[in-house]
């Protein structure tokens, strides 16, 4: 029982500090933000590039999360009493 606390206790933490925090994952490095403003095509390309950040940033998450959680409910399954 105290461990299922626990465990919830550090998801829930993550998912806080996560939400409380996004604002700093669009930081970026500031030489290739300059040279996509500084270009004409460029501007038209950094919300796009904002994007791609972002989405390269979570996809490593979402896929660990996916495999905890099938493996969660795999091991639910064999260990429930029945």
């Amino acid at each position: 029982m105290f461990k299922l606390v626990a465990w919830r206790i550090r998801l829930y933490g993550t998912l806080l500090m996560t939400l409380c925090w996004q604002s700093l994952s669009f930081a970026q490095c500031q030489m290739c933000k300059t040279g996509l403003t500084n270009s004409p095509e460029g501007n038209r390309l950094v919300d796009g590039f904002r994007s791609g950040i972002l989405l390269l940033i979570i996809t490593p998450y979402v896929l660990v999360a996916t495999i905890g959680v099938v493996i969660y409910f795999m091991y639910k399954k064999r260990y429930s009493p029945q």
